[in-house]
């Protein structure tokens, strides 16, 4: 009976017997993982939780903390101020978000990445001379020269938009 419940207990871990037979020592069985059981509980587990999940209602989309609406509009007066074409308000708005979670005075990468855009002194040093990057006028502005010598792109940025 013992045997017969340890053998229950070691299936249900996912555990398989396995035997080995050595020569002098004679023959002993050893555990070996089985993949089976573990995949079969993480998927119960992953049915429950999207069961589950499904009445919960999702977060509004346009519910934000009072802080980034006030980051917003400071974006959006800097931006009718900048360089940049109101046709790619949104996406640079996208970008400032993911790069610098809109704030004009982030500094990154221990302080070679500057303003909205990050835009990196060391890499494109007569910009950073040219504008005051932790600026809400000059982050953009910078980023703009540095979106027009990557041929109009968003490239040199990680966010992708």
């Amino acid at each position: 009976m013992r045997v017969k419940a340890i053998k229950n207990i070691v299936y249900v871990v996912g555990l398989r017997p396995r035997s080995y037979t050595t020569a002098g020592l004679g023959k002993f069985t050893s555990f070996v993982p089985s993949p089976a059981p573990l995949f079969k509980l993480i998927l119960k587990i992953a049915l429950v939780v999207s069961l589950v999940w499904a009445f919960f209602p999702s977060q509004r989309v346009d519910a934000m903390p009072g802080y980034m609406s006030y980051r917003i509009d400071l974006f959006n007066e800097a931006y009718s101020q900048s360089l940049w074409p109101e046709s790619l308000r949104a996406k640079v708005l996208r970008l400032a978000f993911c790069e610098s979670t809109i704030r004009h005075y982030q500094n990154g990468d221990h302080g070679r990445a500057q303003g909205y855009l990050q835009v990196r002194v060391d890499i494109h040093k007569k910009i950073a001379a040219a504008f005051e990057l932790n600026t809400p006028v000059g982050g953009l502005n910078g980023g703009y020269l540095v979106f027009l010598e990557s041929g109009r792109s968003f490239d040199p940025w990680s966010c992708k938009v």
